[in-house]
């Protein structure tokens, strides 16, 4: 929240709407830093459908205008800053998503006893995050791969933590593949350390990084991600239900922990500080 309201202070502008504000302040000559958390362009394609699809180069070009006229651009992601470094290296600074260091401190959480809370004596995978059809895209083969991890590990389970409007196909597909998953609705965030620590490997259903990324990796928690992503600490993967099966049956049969250090919103805010004493 310190990071936040730091960013509000300064007119840094977070998100795509925030960034058209931006380019409104930019004809009376005010000077503003273009906060690049994620491309909206590429969200918008993989999420939307029908004739709103005619819209996302019209989002791409507005995106890029952004950046041309920001005073600053603070990337969020390696893959935002590789997009935005192509247009104005200069005025470009890698400000990434950061941990919140109390709350994802591995140290605070007894896998032991919080298994034995959970009810969990099983290996145990798990996935946390929206159900949109841009996540339900790679959820899909996840889901599959547990009809072929049960003929091998018959206990072993899918807990997917998360809601949306793609939760209803996702549940047909699972029952249809007969695998063991199971949809546990919402969490609250101050929840996720906890899952986290009780999972033997985590699924990132996306091609690009996140805040989740960052967090699980820093509780130690093994995280397969498409292979085209590329991020370290996490486990490349060729994203088909074969392949996610091998994965999972690698992990859930050797659970393996390894911590990463990942940066904390601490470094984040210095590096909001360097940029705004311009």
């Amino acid at each position: 929240m310190g990071v936040l309201r730091y960013r509000a202070r300064y007119k840094i502008f977070t998100g795509f709407r925030a960034g058209l504000a931006g380019l409104f302040l930019s004809l009376f000559g005010i000077r503003w830093v273009y906060d690049l958390v994620e491309c909206k362009w590429k969200l918008c394609s993989d999420n939307w459908e029908g004739l709103k699809r005619i819209l996302v180069p019209l989002i791409h070009a507005m995106e890029v205008l952004m950046i041309k006229r920001a005073g600053s651009v603070l990337a969020a992601i390696p893959s935002a800053y590789k997009y935005a470094k192509n247009i104005r290296e200069d005025r470009i600074y890698f400000a990434p998503n950061g941990r919140d260091e109390l709350l994802f401190d591995p140290s605070r959480y007894n896998r032991t006893s919080l298994r034995r809370r959970y009810g969990v004596s099983f290996p145990l995978a798990i996935y946390v995050g929206k159900l949109t059809p841009m996540y339900a895209k790679f959820l899909g083969p996840a889901i599959d791969a547990m009809s072929i991890v049960n003929k091998e590990i018959p206990d072993a389970e899918l807990w997917i933590y998360g809601d949306g409007p793609s939760k209803g196909e996702l549940e047909r597909s699972a029952k249809e593949r007969g695998g063991n998953v199971r949809f546990k609705g919402y969490i609250d965030h101050n929840r996720v350390p906890e899952v986290v620590a009780i999972a033997d490997v985590g699924v990132h259903a996306y091609d690009g990084e996140s805040l989740k990324m960052v967090e699980w990796l820093s509780m130690g928690l093994p995280t397969i991600v498409p292979s085209s992503l590329r991020f370290d600490g996490t486990i490349p993967c060729r994203w088909d239900a074969e392949h996610i099966a091998k994965r999972f049956i690698e992990f859930l049969r050797r659970p393996e922990r390894k911590v990463c250090e990942m940066p904390s919103w601490k470094e984040t805010t210095m590096v909001i500080t360097k940029v705004l004493k311009y």
